[in-house]
Protein backbone atom coordinates (compact mmCIF):
# COMPACT_ATOMS: atom_id res chain seq x y z
CA UNK A 1 0.00 0.00 0.00
CA UNK A 2 2.75 2.44 0.65
CA UNK A 3 6.07 2.80 -0.91
CA UNK A 4 9.65 3.05 1.72
CA UNK A 5 12.72 4.58 -0.16
CA UNK A 6 15.95 5.24 2.19
CA UNK A 7 19.01 7.44 1.84
CA UNK A 8 21.80 6.71 3.59
CA UNK A 9 23.14 9.37 6.14
CA UNK A 10 25.26 12.22 4.48
CA UNK A 11 23.17 11.83 1.01
CA UNK A 12 22.73 15.75 1.04
CA UNK A 13 26.54 15.95 0.54
CA UNK A 14 25.60 15.16 -3.36
CA UNK A 15 22.84 17.85 -3.89
CA UNK A 16 23.09 21.19 -4.54
CA UNK A 17 20.69 24.35 -4.18
CA UNK A 18 21.70 26.99 -7.45
CA UNK A 19 20.19 30.04 -8.40
CA UNK A 20 21.63 29.75 -12.58
CA UNK A 21 20.17 30.95 -15.00
CA UNK A 22 16.92 28.03 -16.74
CA UNK A 23 14.40 28.27 -19.07
CA UNK A 24 11.84 26.85 -17.31
CA UNK A 25 9.31 29.02 -15.66
CA UNK A 26 6.11 28.31 -13.58
CA UNK A 27 2.56 29.89 -13.07
CA UNK A 28 0.76 28.52 -10.00
CA UNK A 29 -3.11 29.35 -9.41
CA UNK A 30 -4.34 30.54 -6.30
CA UNK A 31 -6.62 27.66 -6.67
CA UNK A 32 -3.47 25.32 -5.91
CA UNK A 33 -2.22 27.79 -2.66
CA UNK A 34 -5.44 27.51 -0.89
CA UNK A 35 -5.88 23.86 -1.23
CA UNK A 36 -2.12 23.23 0.19
CA UNK A 37 -3.13 25.80 3.12
CA UNK A 38 -6.22 24.24 3.81
CA UNK A 39 -4.32 20.65 3.73
CA UNK A 40 -1.67 22.15 6.41
CA UNK A 41 -4.23 23.54 8.63
CA UNK A 42 -6.74 20.72 8.57
CA UNK A 43 -3.39 17.93 9.17
CA UNK A 44 -4.68 15.11 11.45
CA UNK A 45 -1.55 15.47 13.81
CA UNK A 46 -1.20 18.83 14.65
CA UNK A 47 2.49 18.55 15.34
CA UNK A 48 3.19 17.24 11.83
CA UNK A 49 5.07 20.80 10.89
CA UNK A 50 5.62 19.09 6.83
CA UNK A 51 2.77 18.03 4.67
CA UNK A 52 3.45 17.08 0.27
CA UNK A 53 0.70 16.40 -2.05
CA UNK A 54 0.98 16.14 -5.63
CA UNK A 55 0.62 18.79 -8.47
CA UNK A 56 -1.34 18.49 -11.49
CA UNK A 57 -1.11 21.12 -14.34
CA UNK A 58 0.56 21.17 -18.19
CA UNK A 59 3.78 22.05 -19.55
CA UNK A 60 4.08 23.39 -22.77
CA UNK A 61 7.45 25.63 -24.35
CA UNK A 62 9.01 25.50 -20.90
CA UNK A 63 6.20 26.73 -18.88
CA UNK A 64 4.70 24.92 -16.07
CA UNK A 65 1.27 25.87 -15.35
CA UNK A 66 0.06 24.72 -12.22
CA UNK A 67 -3.57 24.03 -11.90
CA UNK A 68 -4.96 21.63 -8.90
CA UNK A 69 -3.66 19.47 -6.68
CA UNK A 70 -4.40 17.29 -3.88
CA UNK A 71 -2.95 15.66 -0.56
CA UNK A 72 -0.73 12.64 -0.40
CA UNK A 73 -0.23 10.66 3.03
CA UNK A 74 3.30 9.79 4.06
CA UNK A 75 5.38 9.07 7.11
CA UNK A 76 8.94 10.27 8.33
CA UNK A 77 11.11 8.06 10.26
CA UNK A 78 15.01 8.18 11.30
CA UNK A 79 16.31 5.00 12.01
CA UNK A 80 19.23 3.18 13.78
CA UNK A 81 22.34 5.10 11.96
CA UNK A 82 20.43 8.00 11.36
CA UNK A 83 19.31 6.94 7.70
CA UNK A 84 16.11 8.88 6.71
CA UNK A 85 13.05 6.45 5.60
CA UNK A 86 9.58 8.28 3.94
CA UNK A 87 6.77 6.47 3.12
CA UNK A 88 4.19 7.48 0.80
CA UNK A 89 0.80 5.78 -0.23
CA UNK A 90 1.31 4.88 -3.52
CA UNK A 91 -2.59 3.32 -3.64
CA UNK A 92 -3.88 6.09 -2.79
CA UNK A 93 -2.01 8.58 -4.79
CA UNK A 94 -3.31 6.42 -7.84
CA UNK A 95 -7.22 6.41 -6.94
CA UNK A 96 -7.11 10.22 -6.24
CA UNK A 97 -5.04 10.14 -10.03
CA UNK A 98 -7.43 7.94 -12.06
CA UNK A 99 -10.29 10.39 -10.11
CA UNK A 100 -8.64 13.82 -11.49
CA UNK A 101 -8.49 12.09 -14.29
CA UNK A 102 -11.83 11.73 -15.02
CA UNK A 103 -13.09 14.95 -14.70
CA UNK A 104 -9.70 17.09 -16.52
CA UNK A 105 -7.73 14.35 -18.50
CA UNK A 106 -5.54 17.44 -20.02
CA UNK A 107 -3.90 18.01 -16.66
CA UNK A 108 -0.87 15.48 -15.89
CA UNK A 109 1.38 15.20 -12.98
CA UNK A 110 3.78 17.72 -12.98
CA UNK A 111 5.40 17.71 -9.51
CA UNK A 112 5.24 17.55 -5.54
CA UNK A 113 4.70 20.41 -2.95
CA UNK A 114 5.48 20.38 -0.09
CA UNK A 115 5.38 22.85 3.16
CA UNK A 116 8.64 24.14 5.10
CA UNK A 117 8.69 23.13 8.96
CA UNK A 118 9.20 25.76 11.17
CA UNK A 119 13.15 26.41 12.21
CA UNK A 120 14.27 24.30 8.86
CA UNK A 121 17.54 25.87 7.18
CA UNK A 122 17.98 25.75 3.63
CA UNK A 123 14.76 25.10 1.38
CA UNK A 124 16.81 21.67 0.18
CA UNK A 125 17.28 18.88 1.88
CA UNK A 126 17.50 15.27 2.47
CA UNK A 127 13.50 14.67 2.13
CA UNK A 128 13.30 16.53 -1.16
CA UNK A 129 16.06 14.30 -2.67
CA UNK A 130 13.83 11.38 -1.77
CA UNK A 131 10.91 12.85 -2.97
CA UNK A 132 12.09 13.43 -6.78
CA UNK A 133 12.96 10.03 -6.38
CA UNK A 134 9.32 9.09 -6.00
CA UNK A 135 7.91 11.62 -8.61
CA UNK A 136 10.42 10.73 -10.87
CA UNK A 137 8.53 7.76 -11.88
CA UNK A 138 5.30 9.97 -12.66
CA UNK A 139 7.00 12.68 -15.01
CA UNK A 140 10.16 13.09 -15.98
CA UNK A 141 11.26 16.25 -14.22
CA UNK A 142 9.25 16.58 -11.22
CA UNK A 143 8.41 20.50 -10.27
CA UNK A 144 9.01 21.34 -6.57
CA UNK A 145 6.95 23.62 -5.05
CA UNK A 146 7.69 24.95 -1.52
CA UNK A 147 5.36 27.12 0.93
CA UNK A 148 6.96 28.45 4.23
CA UNK A 149 3.61 28.48 6.63
CA UNK A 150 5.22 30.17 9.07
CA UNK A 151 4.23 33.74 7.50
CA UNK A 152 7.07 35.33 9.15
CA UNK A 153 6.71 37.70 6.32
CA UNK A 154 3.67 39.72 5.31
CA UNK A 155 3.29 37.87 1.76
CA UNK A 156 3.06 34.09 1.60
CA UNK A 157 6.66 32.64 0.67
CA UNK A 158 6.30 30.42 -2.80
CA UNK A 159 9.28 29.03 -4.47
CA UNK A 160 9.80 26.57 -7.07
CA UNK A 161 12.44 24.14 -8.15
CA UNK A 162 13.71 22.37 -10.75
CA UNK A 163 16.25 19.58 -10.59
CA UNK A 164 19.60 20.13 -13.33
CA UNK A 165 21.80 17.29 -12.53
CA UNK A 166 25.48 17.40 -12.47
CA UNK A 167 28.36 15.67 -13.23
CA UNK A 168 31.50 15.92 -10.64
CA UNK A 169 34.33 13.60 -11.29
CA UNK A 170 32.33 11.29 -12.56
CA UNK A 171 29.34 11.22 -10.24
CA UNK A 172 26.26 12.45 -10.77
CA UNK A 173 24.41 14.55 -8.13
CA UNK A 174 21.25 16.79 -7.97
CA UNK A 175 21.01 20.15 -8.56
CA UNK A 176 18.43 22.29 -7.37
CA UNK A 177 17.60 25.16 -9.42
CA UNK A 178 14.89 27.82 -8.26
CA UNK A 179 12.68 29.09 -11.39
CA UNK A 180 10.89 32.06 -11.43
CA UNK A 181 7.14 31.80 -10.43
CA UNK A 182 4.25 33.61 -10.89
CA UNK A 183 0.82 33.60 -10.02
CA UNK A 184 -1.62 33.63 -12.30
CA UNK A 185 -5.23 34.66 -11.82
CA UNK A 186 -8.12 34.63 -13.96
CA UNK A 187 -10.59 36.94 -14.61
CA UNK A 188 -12.89 34.28 -12.75
CA UNK A 189 -10.38 33.97 -9.42
CA UNK A 190 -10.05 37.31 -9.69
CA UNK A 191 -13.66 38.11 -8.90
CA UNK A 192 -13.37 35.23 -6.20
CA UNK A 193 -10.58 36.66 -4.24
CA UNK A 194 -11.95 39.69 -4.58
CA UNK A 195 -15.41 38.74 -2.59
CA UNK A 196 -13.21 36.76 -0.43
CA UNK A 197 -11.08 39.80 1.07
CA UNK A 198 -14.73 42.01 1.20
CA UNK A 199 -15.75 38.76 2.86
CA UNK A 200 -12.59 39.34 5.24
CA UNK A 201 -13.74 42.45 5.79
CA UNK A 202 -17.11 42.83 6.71
CA UNK A 203 -16.59 39.27 8.61
CA UNK A 204 -15.47 40.51 11.99
CA UNK A 205 -18.28 43.63 11.80
CA UNK A 206 -20.86 40.48 11.88
CA UNK A 207 -22.28 40.01 14.97
CA UNK A 208 -22.05 36.25 16.48
CA UNK A 209 -19.14 35.72 17.47
CA UNK A 210 -15.37 36.77 16.73
CA UNK A 211 -15.80 37.61 13.22
CA UNK A 212 -17.50 33.75 12.29
CA UNK A 213 -20.75 34.83 9.99
CA UNK A 214 -23.16 31.96 8.04
CA UNK A 215 -23.60 31.60 5.18
CA UNK A 216 -26.32 33.76 4.72
CA UNK A 217 -24.25 36.60 6.05
CA UNK A 218 -21.47 35.61 3.55
CA UNK A 219 -23.90 35.28 0.40
CA UNK A 220 -24.68 38.77 1.01
CA UNK A 221 -21.03 39.93 -0.23
CA UNK A 222 -21.55 38.62 -3.28
CA UNK A 223 -23.94 41.14 -5.33
CA UNK A 224 -25.78 40.88 -8.45
CA UNK A 225 -24.24 41.28 -12.47
CA UNK A 226 -25.32 45.11 -12.06
CA UNK A 227 -23.41 45.52 -8.48
CA UNK A 228 -20.63 44.01 -9.71
CA UNK A 229 -20.79 45.88 -12.86
CA UNK A 230 -20.80 49.25 -10.65
CA UNK A 231 -18.07 48.01 -8.63
CA UNK A 232 -15.95 47.57 -11.21
CA UNK A 233 -16.44 50.86 -12.80
CA UNK A 234 -16.15 52.18 -9.38
CA UNK A 235 -12.63 51.09 -9.21
CA UNK A 236 -11.82 52.04 -12.85
CA UNK A 237 -12.37 55.28 -12.02
CA UNK A 238 -10.39 55.35 -8.68
CA UNK A 239 -7.50 53.76 -10.59
CA UNK A 240 -7.92 56.29 -13.39
CA UNK A 241 -7.88 58.95 -10.84
CA UNK A 242 -4.21 57.91 -8.98
CA UNK A 243 -2.53 57.31 -12.34
CA UNK A 244 -4.04 61.04 -13.22
CA UNK A 245 -2.61 62.11 -10.05
CA UNK A 246 0.48 60.57 -10.51
CA UNK A 247 1.24 61.76 -14.10
CA UNK A 248 -0.15 65.37 -13.07
CA UNK A 249 2.98 65.26 -10.34
CA UNK A 250 4.92 64.11 -12.27
CA UNK A 251 4.63 66.74 -14.87
CA UNK A 252 4.32 69.39 -12.10
CA UNK A 253 8.11 68.18 -11.28
CA UNK A 254 6.61 67.18 -7.71
CA UNK A 255 7.61 63.64 -7.83
CA UNK A 256 10.95 62.12 -9.92
CA UNK A 257 10.02 60.23 -13.54
CA UNK A 258 10.16 56.65 -13.63
CA UNK A 259 11.10 55.57 -16.71
CA UNK A 260 9.76 51.85 -16.14
CA UNK A 261 6.16 53.06 -14.79
CA UNK A 262 5.75 55.35 -17.62
CA UNK A 263 6.39 52.79 -20.02
CA UNK A 264 3.86 50.91 -18.11
CA UNK A 265 1.04 53.81 -18.27
CA UNK A 266 1.93 54.13 -21.96
CA UNK A 267 1.16 50.27 -22.56
CA UNK A 268 -2.19 50.22 -20.95
CA UNK A 269 -3.04 53.52 -22.31
CA UNK A 270 -2.35 51.83 -25.63
CA UNK A 271 -4.08 48.62 -25.38
CA UNK A 272 -7.22 50.75 -25.13
CA UNK A 273 -9.37 50.65 -28.45
CA UNK A 274 -9.90 53.91 -29.63
CA UNK A 275 -14.16 54.00 -30.08
CA UNK A 276 -15.72 57.09 -30.39
CA UNK A 277 -18.33 58.05 -27.31
CA UNK A 278 -21.38 57.34 -28.65
CA UNK A 279 -20.65 53.98 -30.23
CA UNK A 280 -18.75 52.76 -26.89
CA UNK A 281 -21.58 54.15 -25.16
CA UNK A 282 -24.47 52.44 -27.57
CA UNK A 283 -21.95 49.33 -27.66
CA UNK A 284 -22.23 49.38 -23.68
CA UNK A 285 -26.26 49.83 -23.61
CA UNK A 286 -26.91 47.23 -26.00
CA UNK A 287 -24.49 44.88 -23.70
CA UNK A 288 -26.31 45.95 -20.88
CA UNK A 289 -29.82 44.72 -22.26
CA UNK A 290 -28.76 41.37 -23.01
CA UNK A 291 -27.61 40.94 -19.73
CA UNK A 292 -31.10 42.47 -18.34
CA UNK A 293 -32.67 40.21 -21.22
CA UNK A 294 -30.55 36.81 -19.82
CA UNK A 295 -31.14 38.30 -15.96
CA UNK A 296 -35.45 37.94 -16.71
CA UNK A 297 -35.54 35.08 -18.82
CA UNK A 298 -33.81 33.20 -16.07
CA UNK A 299 -35.98 34.20 -13.23
CA UNK A 300 -39.21 33.23 -15.64
CA UNK A 301 -37.58 30.13 -16.10
CA UNK A 302 -37.07 29.10 -11.94
CA UNK A 303 -40.21 30.24 -11.62
CA UNK A 304 -41.83 27.95 -14.30
CA UNK A 305 -39.81 25.18 -13.33
CA UNK A 306 -40.94 25.55 -9.33
CA UNK A 307 -44.83 25.53 -10.84
CA UNK A 308 -43.86 22.51 -12.79
CA UNK A 309 -42.47 20.62 -9.72
CA UNK A 310 -45.59 21.77 -7.36
CA UNK A 311 -48.18 20.74 -9.95
CA UNK A 312 -46.54 16.99 -10.92
CA UNK A 313 -45.91 16.72 -7.14
CA UNK A 314 -47.98 13.54 -6.32
CA UNK A 315 -51.19 13.76 -3.37
CA UNK A 316 -50.51 11.21 -0.24
CA UNK A 317 -52.47 8.25 -0.11
CA UNK A 318 -55.87 8.36 1.40
CA UNK A 319 -56.54 12.34 1.37
CA UNK A 320 -58.54 13.53 -1.33
CA UNK A 321 -61.27 15.95 -1.55
CA UNK A 322 -65.31 15.28 -1.93
CA UNK A 323 -66.83 16.48 -5.23
CA UNK A 324 -68.76 19.20 -5.40
CA UNK A 325 -72.08 18.89 -4.05
CA UNK A 326 -71.29 15.92 -2.01
CA UNK A 327 -72.13 17.93 1.55
CA UNK A 328 -75.54 18.50 1.22
CA UNK A 329 -78.51 16.95 2.87
CA UNK A 330 -80.38 14.88 0.50
CA UNK A 331 -83.24 12.88 1.64
CA UNK A 332 -84.43 8.93 1.60
CA UNK A 333 -82.06 5.86 2.31
CA UNK A 334 -80.67 5.83 -1.00
CA UNK A 335 -77.30 5.14 -1.15
CA UNK A 336 -75.80 7.62 -3.81
CA UNK A 337 -72.57 9.48 -3.45
CA UNK A 338 -73.61 12.39 -4.98
CA UNK A 339 -76.51 13.06 -3.01
CA UNK A 340 -74.42 12.30 0.22
CA UNK A 341 -77.75 10.84 2.07
CA UNK A 342 -77.86 8.70 4.90
CA UNK A 343 -76.59 5.52 3.30
CA UNK A 344 -73.89 7.15 1.19
CA UNK A 345 -70.16 6.79 2.12
CA UNK A 346 -68.47 9.63 4.32
CA UNK A 347 -65.58 11.16 2.66
CA UNK A 348 -62.12 10.68 4.46
CA UNK A 349 -61.57 15.02 3.87
CA UNK A 350 -63.72 17.65 2.75
CA UNK A 351 -62.69 20.20 1.06
CA UNK A 352 -63.53 24.09 2.10
CA UNK A 353 -65.89 24.25 -0.83
CA UNK A 354 -67.53 21.02 0.58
Amino acid sequence: ASSALSVPAGAMEDALNLKTATSVSVKVHPIVLFQILDHFVRRQDAGQQRVIGTLLGTEHAGIIEVRNCFAVPHDVRTEAGESLRVRVGKEYHASMLALHGRVNPKEKVVGWYSTKPVGEEGDISEFTCLMYDVYQDECSNPLHLLLDTSLASPSLSVKAYVNQPLTVAATEVAAFQQVPLVKDISDVERVALSSMITAAKVGPEVEGGGGAWGAAESSKTIGSDLAALEESMRRLQDMLGTVSGYVDSVVGGEVAASPELGRTIADAVAAVPQIAPELFERMFNDSLQDLLMVVYLSQLTRVQVAIAEKLSAPMPEGHFDAPAGGGGGGGGGGGDRRGGGGGGRRPLHASAAA
